[in-house]
């Protein structure tokens, strides 16, 4: 019922701001870009924003804007010659209605990264920021529940949503269900149009920004990095989202974890953006929520992860991975759900018990890269089907978007 109840709301927000959009001019050279509802400067949004910042005279650009919630972010940024906006302020409204093109990583309706309602006449990229093995909206177990209880009332809503495109276009704030989306190949393509209900129109198959060489560091970026050679193997513990009661514990974990009796081996975490959870006091380095962890993954040695999409980004750069599972039965009959096999996907050591979680990342470290087997490079090469580099990703962006030969 959510779904419809946002359909009845949009549906008069998107009225009043189509007629709205009507007076305002578009500019194709002006693009507005944002990334995780404003909070943080990431992921592929930053790494397309600066690419098209250092190069807007020979791709004929005038402004290519960020906005945020994050006044750092908006300092930096400026200190280092690039345009940002606090994301209400009349500069950045202006550059709304102007725009040309939208760009955003994270919320599926656009709004959040930036304000999606004054996208209405605007072309709407959304980069996203990963599908791994989990579900995701329609593919949730969340969902697949509600549609099951309102049936009749879903299935009239996903055939009109398919269907017709006025229909689409008014189900979220400023037109973004009818928005593009970045894949970087085909299965990651079919994941993300049974997940969002998108059609082959919606997606646009290239390589994501965030695993091409990031254009500018961050001075934090830069001294952690330096702060790497101090050591001869690095540990990255990523645990995704969970917004329900699980057997995991995260704090116990991170108390195990910082039991690691090793001076070569640098321990360091970063809690997912959505998270809750407060880690309490342990021997590892843990990252503020709103680091790029992007920057750093081609510098590691293992990913510890459990079922986060960031495990795909670790394979790309042919890192190890670690997957500490406690609650895989949990997680798989949960809100979330997987949307393929994790037996099949999740490449590397599964450790479902806490006492073999050091010796599982002490091997990842030191022991030859024999698990990297065929399998491995079959599931990166699915996902990862064609890399390219920053230009070349633009340019398969613009000939989609534009029709552009």
């Amino acid at each position: 019922m959510d779904n419809i109840v946002k359909f009845l709301k949009y549906f008069l927000v998107n009225l009043w701001m189509a007629f709205r959009s009507l007076f305002w001019e578009r500019e194709a050279g002006i693009i507005l870009i944002g990334s995780w509802f404003g909070e943080k400067y990431a992921d592929n949004s930053r790494y397309l924003y600066e690419y098209l910042s250092n190069h807007m005279e020979e791709l004929g650009l005038a402004h290519v804007v960020w906005v945020s919630e994050n006044n750092k972010d908006i300092q930096n940024l400026r200190a280092m010659g690039y345009e940002a906006y606090w994301m209400h302020s009349k500069e950045s409204i202006r550059y709304h209605k102007r725009a040309g093109l939208h760009i955003v990583c994270n919320s599926s309706s656009g709004n959040g990264d930036i304000l999606g309602q004054y996208s209405y006449g605007a072309k709407k990229l959304n980069l996203w920021h990963g599908v791994g093995v989990k579900s995701m909206a329609y593919t949730s177990n969340e969902f697949k529940r509600k549609k099951k209880k309102y049936r009749l009332i879903y299935y009239l809503y996903e055939f009109c949503f398919q269907k017709y495109g006025w229909f689409r276009s008014m189900t979220l704030k400023g037109g973004w269900a009818n928005c593009y989306y970045l894949a970087t190949g085909r299965l990651n393509a079919e994941a993300l149009k049974k997940c969002l209900w998108l059609t082959d129109k919606n997606i646009i198959i290239s390589n994501y920004p965030r695993n091409c060489e990031c254009q500018k560091l961050m001075k934090e970026e830069s001294e952690l990095i330096q702060y790497f050679e101090k050591f001869e193997k690095i540990v990255l513990y990523l645990p995704t989202f969970r917004n329900e009661e699980t057997v995991f514990d995260l704090n116990l974990t991170l108390r195990k974890l910082g039991e690691i009796n090793d001076s070569r081996i640098l321990m360091i975490a970063k809690l997912h953006q959505a998270s809750n959870m407060n880690p309490e006091d342990s021997n590892i380095l843990i990252l503020p929520k709103n680091f790029d962890i992007n920057v750093i993954i081609p510098h590691i040695d293992v990913l510890l992860t459990d079922y986060s999409s960031c495990a795909l980004d670790a394979m790309y750069h042919n890192k190890k991975c670690v997957f500490f599972i406690p609650d895989l039965k949990e997680y798989l009959n949960g809100d979330t759900g997987f949307l393929y096999n994790p037996e099949k996907y999740m490449c590397g050591y599964k450790v479902s018990n806490l006492n073999e979680l050091n010796q599982k990342i002490i091997e990842a470290c030191y022991r030859s890269n024999d698990y990297m087997d065929e399998q491995y490079h079959r599931v990166k090469n699915l996902f990862w089907e064609d890399p390219k580099e920053l230009d070349e990703i633009w340019h398969d962006i613009r000939r989609c978007i534009y029709a552009e030969k």
